[in-house]
């Protein structure tokens, strides 16, 4: 005798919504406790970086530079430059006590004075003013603002690598990192540079937080946050319980009715996704499962109609993207045509518009003669010049745009990886032109040249798009005229 015994569908609702709530709310945690961390992150680079700028702004530059420049007198002069690293070696002792002189020196103690008014202002632990030796890949603490465990004035620390551009370009500074060291333990640091009177960077003014400051803020906050998910767990269910009991059986009704009215029986049947199932849960889901099952035979129908209207449009999208692309592209050569060319300019010169960090260049191509070829040997001949230079161009220029945009003229945009090397890429096309105006055949139809002119934008020059295009093709008629000139 099979059991009677019904496990309703509010009880189990009840569990769901639960359960539901239960892995929202830990899964809301989770996803909070990441977004904290990088919002304390970003926040305390923000404060590490706006800090050493407010040092930087204010600084004494004129004293800072004496107090540097005795410094890295007695730096100069020490045969041993231990770092922050061996301070368990005899020698640091004995390279530190060299500078214990400019620690009591009037200047030295203003200095420090003026940081610490700044530092107590602010939530951090240590400000401080360096100097980067370049030649030696290290930075050296000139001022050290801390209230304890200052670091003596020429205590050399080691510049890290996420740091090592500031040794060729002392203006980029320190951006905001995070750093775990022996010596100094977890830190939020950054600097930004030090300028004279002239614009030179004569050192950095530094701020360091602790990590475990930071740590120990996301800790309150989740705490918070964890006792505010539970509050809101507990009413999500009380709430839920009381829509299931209300509203939620009675609709399932409802819908059973309504679900026996819509269904239609129909001789083919292309889904039988409800008509397989069994579910045997002695509820309304199993008496809703059964009206679901006759309305499947009517979907069935409206699927079929769906995929055959599907299949059309996605016949006249393909169809739509390929005369896109044809529209875009030079029949003759199969790089960008005039259109695209013009589309890209739109992009670049938008970009500079908006005052966007973009750069680019520019290289004009003209193939020299092609009237004469055409004239000579005929416009067949011609094409195939054509399509060789074409060929040439991409095989130097593989990563950049492409376009033909006259009838012998080509031009290039370099940008991203390509633009680095633009140099050498123009070269390399210099010399595959040259084989191309010596091809060793013995008819003169297969011999053609061609010129070049190359021109970069200068960002915050001011300049248009088609500032660098003409520079760009005045740079080729130099070229061709040199050509010319040559051959005479």
């Amino acid at each position: 005798m099979k059991s009677q015994f019904r496990f309703p569908i509010f009880a189990k609702c009840i569990v769901l919504i639960t359960l539901f709530s239960v892995i929202l709310g830990a899964v809301a945690i989770m996803a909070f406790g990441t977004v904290l961390r990088q919002i304390n992150e970003e926040r305390f680079n923000d404060m590490a970086t706006n800090l050493s700028q407010t040092v930087a702004d204010t600084l004494d530059v004129e004293l800072y530079v004496r107090v540097r420049d005795e410094v890295l007198k007695i730096y100069e002069k020490s045969e041993s430059k231990p770092t922050s690293e061996e301070k368990e070696d005899p020698a640091w002792a004995k390279y530190i006590e060299q500078f214990s002189v400019i620690e009591e020196s009037e200047d030295f103690l203003t200095l420090r004075d003026d940081l610490r008014s700044i530092q107590n202002a602010n939530p951090v632990d240590c400000t401080y003013l360096s100097y980067v030796d370049a030649n030696r890949g290290v930075s050296i603490y000139i001022v050290d603002a801390a209230m304890e465990e200052a670091c003596a004035p020429g205590t050399i620390d080691p510049i890290y690598e996420m740091n090592l551009k500031v040794l060729t370009d002392p203006k980029v500074g320190f951006p905001a990192y995070s750093t775990s060291t022996e010596a100094y333990g977890n830190l939020v640091s950054a600097g930004v540079p030090i300028f004279d009177g002239k614009g030179e960077v004569v050192g950095y003014a530094m701020t360091d937080i602790p990590l475990d400051d930071v740590r120990a803020e996301e800790k309150s906050t989740l705490l918070q946050m964890i006792a505010l998910v539970v509050v809101m767990i507990v009413i999500i269910t009380i709430v839920a319980i009381v829509i299931v009991s209300f509203i939620l059986v009675r609709p399932i009704r409802m819908l059973k009715r309504a679900a026996d009215k819509y269904s239609v029986r129909n001789a083919e049947h292309v889904r039988h996704s409800f008509s397989r199932l069994h579910i045997k849960t002695r509820d309304e889901l199993e008496e809703l499962l059964h009206s679901i099952q006759n309305m499947e035979n009517d979907i069935n129908h409206q699927i079929e109609e769906l995929v055959s209207v599907n299949s059309r449009l996605t016949a006249s999208q393909n169809f739509a993207e390929e005369m896109s692309e044809l529209a875009n592209t030079d029949g003759l050569t199969g790089v960008g045509n005039i259109t695209a060319y013009n589309k890209k300019v739109r992009e670049i010169e938008d970009a500079i518009k908006d005052g966007e960090d973009i750069r680019f260049a520019v290289v004009m191509i003209d193939l020299n003669n092609l009237k004469n070829t055409n004239d000579t040997y005929g416009h067949e001949q011609g094409d195939e010049a054509i399509k060789g230079l074409s060929q040439i161009i991409c095989s130097v220029f593989d990563r950049s745009y492409v376009f033909r945009i006259g009838g012998d003229e080509f031009a290039v945009i370099l940008q991203d990886q390509e633009l680095g090397r633009a140099d050498e890429l123009f070269g390399r096309l210099t010399e595959k032109m040259d084989e191309l105006s010596n091809h060793p055949q013995d008819t003169p139809e297969f011999r053609s040249s061609a010129s070049s002119g190359m021109a970069a934008y200068v960002p915050g020059s001011g300049d248009s798009f088609a500032e660098v295009f003409r520079r760009a093709d005045e740079d080729m008629y130099l070229r061709k005229r040199a050509m010319k000139k040559k051959k005479n």
